[in-house]
């Protein structure tokens, strides 16, 4: 074993010249960038959007076309299969009671309490 002490200053990284500008590179791509503006995300969702908007309105468009037959006659209640007594009960001014509306819903009277 030597009693001279090691000489290790050639891993010392400062001494190169360029070593200033490699952190300042590293320093540089570190940082954190400005986040995008609104627009900016936006504009990345325009083509998908429009091609989501065109596939839905030739859908739509395809179902208008090809409809036929004579559209339905008669109220909004009946297309919807609204029991009259229960379109009856919601024209009335009177507050129906629970045997009405099982009346007007068809419910047998075992189940009404």
């Amino acid at each position: 074993m030597s009693d001279n002490p090691l000489d290790l200053s050639f891993l010392d990284p400062a001494r190169d010249p360029s070593f200033d500008d490699r952190v300042a590179a590293i320093v540089r791509d570190a940082r954190i960038a400005a986040a995008p503006a609104v627009v900016d995300y936006l504009s990345r969702w325009t083509r998908p959007a429009l091609a989501a908007a065109a596939v839905i309105a030739v859908l739509g468009g395809l179902r208008l076309v090809r409809q036929t037959g004579t559209p339905a006659v008669g109220t909004t209640a009946e297309i919807l299969g609204v029991p009259p007594g229960l379109v009856a009960i919601g024209r009335s001014s009177q507050t129906p009671g629970v045997v009405d509306l099982a009346e007007a819903l068809g419910v047998e009277a075992s189940h009404v309490r």
